[in-house]
Formats: structure tokens, C-alpha cells, sequence
């Protein structure tokens, strides 16, 4: 399993071999996060992050059509 040192200025390189496997390139963004069994996870960021969400909230539903229902509840109700 490679293995890294932490610098005095608190940087770590990856080895060669992990940035080969991941894919990885100059410039690539990372969210590091602490968990609580002492783990660290890093994860890769999108390079476009806005693009990332494109899609997200997606549902079965329209939201246009569910708007536009909700207002015709409404209106009955008046």
C-alpha cells in the first residue's frame, strides 16, 4: 500500500501509482473531510461544478406542473 508524509507546511503528495489509478491531474480540486473513526476522505470536485448538479433535482414530476396545479387548488378554494 503506498504511503505519504505530511509536510511542515501541511501539504501531502499523492503517489505516482494512486494518481495513475484515479485519474488524477494538475489542478484538480478536492473536498477533504474529517470523519469520526479518524478516516479521511478526499474527494475529487467536478471540474465544472455547476454542470455536476445539472440534473439533480429532477423528478417524476414537472415542477412547472405541479405549480400550475397548485394554483388551480387554489383558485377552487377561493
Amino acid at each position: 500500500m503506498p504511503t505519504t508524509v505530511l509536510s511542515s507546511k501541511g501539504r501531502l503528495v499523492l503517489p505516482v501509482r494512486v494518481r495513475t489509478e484515479a485519474g488524477l491531474h494538475p489542478g484538480d480540486r478536492f473536498s477533504v473531510q474529517s470523519l469520526p473513526d479518524g478516516r479521511i476522505l478526499l474527494q475529487r470536485l467536478p471540474a465544472e461544478p455547476l454542470m455536476a448538479l445539472r440534473g439533480a433535482y429532477r423528478g417524476e414530476e414537472s415542477l412547472t406542473a405541479a405549480l400550475v396545479a397548485e394554483r388551480r387548488r387554489e383558485r377552487l378554494h377561493e
